[in-house]
Order: structure tokens, then sequence, then C-alpha cells
């Protein structure tokens, strides 16, 4: 069972272990504590220890998979400071029992706070989308402040959510998620084409069976570390606007357009082309002073960690004249 756990988990969640080191890192600890302790409440429940000792087993197997992915870049960040080592406790052996569980329950909420404190304490200066998200809701907010790692790194969340997502982003998604219609793809990059060379496509799409929206990301096979920051810039801008939990300040020069992205983003549908208009008209208005104030505030800009799938799209940079100037591959 622990194989299996193993497996089924990094075949699912191994491309995004690195993206949040800081969640996962957390998970794995917490997990592992509540393996232990259903080891060790077995012998209370003797007609299911089976059942028990398989869910350890794939939960320890996991704690492996997460805590191994995950030790190799907060090691890397730790090195910078000669903080490789680690500390050994000893184990002994207590003949009171209610001793043992007290001394038990203690060192674990122990070292689950411990674990926290220590995650939250993690300075990251490479963006992931939590990060990105973070400051760029606060340059929108504060009318262009751009946050330091520091404080961006104090707010990023460590704990993992139940609640659904109503706004899901897809960088790097197929060509196929934004448009089946080879004249809807033209007009796309045509615009694209025109709007200062971008290279990146978006599509705002509404999923009503699960009543959430998606923004699908189409990424040029040239497209660069900046270019993929405007892209999540615009897609952040349009999902505050759908979610509505932005206040911006009405002295920011993009006041009145957010005014009328949320106008729009009553009927998000009807609305779709105007909403990716006007928002793209505010990232590239305000795109080159967040990029020069991320480049001075210390955060490094070589390579982020979005999560973008392997899709890449290939078009005219100066625009569609025939069929065969567009196709598809996946990039290796």
């Amino acid at each position: 069972m622990g194989m299996v756990g193993r497996i089924i988990f990094a075949w699912c969640q191994g491309a995004n272990l690195d993206y949040d080191s800081k969640k996962w890192r957390l998970f794995a600890d917490v997990l592992n504590d509540s393996a232990i302790i259903l080891e060790m409440s077995s012998q209370y429940f003797k007609n299911y220890v089976t059942p028990i000792l398989c869910i350890s087993s794939v939960a320890k197997s996991i704690v492996g998979v997460a805590g191994g992915a995950t030790r190799a870049a907060l090691t890397q960040h730790q090195a910078r400071n000669n903080f490789l080592c680690s500390l050994i406790i000893l184990r002994c052996l207590l003949q009171n029992q209610l001793l043992m569980c007290t001394i038990f329950v203690t060192f674990t909420a122990l070292h689950i706070v411990s674990n926290y404190r220590a995650v939250t304490c993690l300075v990251m200066e490479t963006f992931n989308q939590s990060r990105f998200k973070i400051l760029v809701r606060h340059f929108l907010q504060s009318s262009g402040d751009i946050l330091s790692v520091t404080d961006v790194n104090a707010a990023e969340p460590v704990w993992f959510t139940c609640s659904m997502q109503k706004v899901h982003i897809c960088l790097g998604a197929p060509v196929s998620s934004v448009s089946l219609s080879y004249r809807d793809i033209c007009q796309r990059t045509e615009s694209a084409a025109h709007d200062n060379k971008s290279r990146y496509l978006v599509k705002l799409t509404r999923d009503e069976k699960r009543g959430i929206h998606k923004i699908n990301i189409v990424l040029h096979e040239q497209c660069s570390v900046r270019d993929q920051m405007e892209a999540m810039f615009q897609s952040f801008l349009l999902e505050f606007v759908l979610l509505g939990n932005m206040t911006v300040n009405a002295h920011a020069p993009w006041f009145s357009n957010v005014q009328v992205l949320e106008d729009l983003a009553q009927n998000p549908v009807l609305h779709e082309q105007q909403l990716i208009a006007i928002s793209k008209a505010i990232v590239k208005g305000q795109f080159e002073s967040l990029w020069k104030g991320i480049s001075a505030s210390g955060w490094r800009t070589d390579y982020v960690l979005f999560g973008a799938s392997e899709w890449r799209a290939v078009w005219n940079m100066k625009g569609i004249s025939r069929p065969q100037h567009t196709y598809l591959h996946l990039a290796t």
C-alpha cells in the first residue's frame, strides 16, 4: 500500500511540490504526526488493525515523497546561512502510560507549532502564484507600491484550504482551450500581434456545472519569464474583479478602468472580450513600473514557479495571413 500511495501521490502532485514548498513541508510534518498517532492507537481497535496500518503506511509514503521533494529547495535556501544541521532527540521509554500520552501529545503539538514557525520564517525571493498574487493585489490597491520580499513572505499562506477556488487560472493552456474556431484564433493572434507583440493569449470562460470561472492562458513558444509575469498580472486583475474582493485607491490611475471592469464582471460571459481588452490596457500601462519595482526590491526575475504546463503555441508575431502560419506543438 505504501508503494502504491507513493506512486499515485508523486504522479498527481509531483510537479507542484516545488512551487509551494512551504505548504508541502508543513503538510508532510502534520501528516507524519497523524500517521504515528494512527499506529499508536491501532492497539485499541483490534478489529481494524489492518486498515489502520494500511492508511498509516500510505500516509508515511506520502510524507517521504513530500518531505524529500521539498527538502532540496529548503536546504538550498538554508545553506546560504550555514544552517545545515539537524537536531537529534533521544527517545526514552516511560512506564507511566498516562505520562507517556501526555508527553506525546505535548511534543506532537510542539512539533507542529515549531514547524509552522519554521516555514513562516522562510524568506523566498522567487515568485510562485501565491506570492505574486499578494504583491499584485497590494500594487493595485495602493497606487503602485511594491511590497518587500519579507513582507510578501510574511503574508503568504502556508496551510492548504478545503474551500473550492471560484477562479481557476491555467497557465500554458492549449490553443483548443481558447477557441475551436480558426477565425477566432486568427482574431486573437492578430490582436496580440498589434498589441506590442504580446506573447500570450487570454480566454475567460465560466463552468456553469461547477460554478467557477476559468482563465486560460496560451503561451507563445518564445514566451519569457517577463511575459509569464505579465500574463499572471492580467489574470490576477481579472480574478480580483470577478470575485469583487479588491478595493482600489480612488487616486490610482487605473481606478476608473477597474470600476468599468467591475460593472462588466456582472456578466463576464457576455462581456468577455471587453474584460480582456480593458484589463490588458491596464496591464500594458502599469507593468513596466511593476517590473522595475520588482527588480529594485530584491526579487528574482530570472525564473518563476508559476507551475506553467508544457503547452506552447506558435503564431506569426506580425499577424496571421495564411492558415499554415499557425500550428500547435508540445514543447519539450
